[in-house]
């Protein structure tokens, strides 16, 4: 096999590869950005009722009397809980470290890519970088 195809062959096994990183890494921020805004809009919604219960002196109710300042209340407390657990998914570890992993080995592909381009004699030294960035993320890139 000549030399020419292989480093064909390599590149384009590169751009499988940086593709495959590009959905996981769109997948991934739009999990987060979901997160955030979801606790972002319940926690405002929470707030926003909470404020206008307190300030109404409960002419502003969802219902009228007791099971109305239950309900109201109660939705209160929902939409709390939901703030409180995107925020928390939000801010798990998990997520951090995998999005700075798919980070990391996405600019290393790119570069990878971008010095085959210019200078495909460099095959040798571009393929041992890939195999080590394989060995680090084997869960992204096998």
């Amino acid at each position: 096999m000549s030399e020419n195809i292989q480093i064909n062959q390599f590149r384009q096994q590169l751009n499988r590869s940086l593709s495959k990183l590009s959905q996981e890494r769109r997948k991934l921020k739009m999990y987060y950005n979901t997160l955030f805004f979801m606790a972002l809009i319940t926690g405002t919604i929470a707030t926003f009722l909470a404020a206008l219960a307190a300030g109404s002196q409960g002419k502003i109710m969802l219902g009228s009397g007791s099971q109305g300042w239950q309900l109201t209340c109660a939705i209160i407390a929902l939409m709390s809980l939901i703030s409180t657990l995107a925020n928390s998914f939000q801010q798990n570890i998990w997520i951090k470290d995998k999005f700075w992993k798919i980070e990391d080995s996405y600019g290393i592909l790119k570069s990878l890519i971008t010095e085959i381009d210019l200078d495909p004699s460099a095959y040798s030294s571009i393929r041992r970088d890939y195999q080590r960035l394989i060995q680090r993320h084997p869960d992204l890139l096998s």
